[in-house]
């Protein structure tokens, strides 16, 4: 029996296309509990690289106007499970997601494994190799614009570890 209040620790939770399904309804159901009356969509932004993230979420009305949220940390919580639960190993996690969800409660997601996130500030390339060591990727499985990210985390940690 699969028990959707385990725990989402990387190393001790169950994976697979279920645990996946529960933390994306999990995150889609958070999303739809702020879409506010007279709107058709809400649609969340997201990029996480350990311990760092940013989050946009962006409520779409029937003409798709739009307003941004504010607050919605109900909802960064549930995407970071998500990333967490869709960890493989040898292959690592997604960057950044997007996650649409209709006022009727349809569901898109889409996931970027392999290309930089776009930040709306700069993160240290040291936050790469945090990520790395937390979701570790076989070396065929790491971009090539990753492994440059990656060696300038090193020489960053290497750096202030002889200060």
């Amino acid at each position: 029996m699969l028990n959707a209040k385990a725990s989402l620790d990387k190393t001790s939770s169950p994976r697979g296309f279920f645990t996946e399904k529960i933390a994306l309804h999990e995150t889609a159901k958070a999303i739809h509990e702020l879409i506010p009356e007279g709107f058709l969509r809400a649609q969340l932004d997201v990029r996480i690289v350990n311990p760092i993230s940013n989050s946009d979420l962006k409520l779409f009305r029937h003409d798709e106007s739009f307003m941004w949220l504010d607050e919605f940390s109900s909802v960064i919580s549930c995407s970071e499970a998500l990333r967490q639960v869709m960890y493989k190993e040898e292959a690592g996690t997604w960057f950044s997601a997007t996650i649409v969800v209709s006022i009727e409660g349809n569901i898109d997601a889409s996931y970027n494994y392999d290309t930089e996130p776009e930040w709306d500030f700069p993160i240290s390339a040291e936050c790469y190799l945090t990520d790395q060591e937390a979701f570790p990727r076989d070396d065929g499985q790491i971009p090539e614009w990753l492994k440059t990210r990656l060696a300038e985390g090193m020489t960053i940690r290497e750096k202030n570890s002889l200060e």
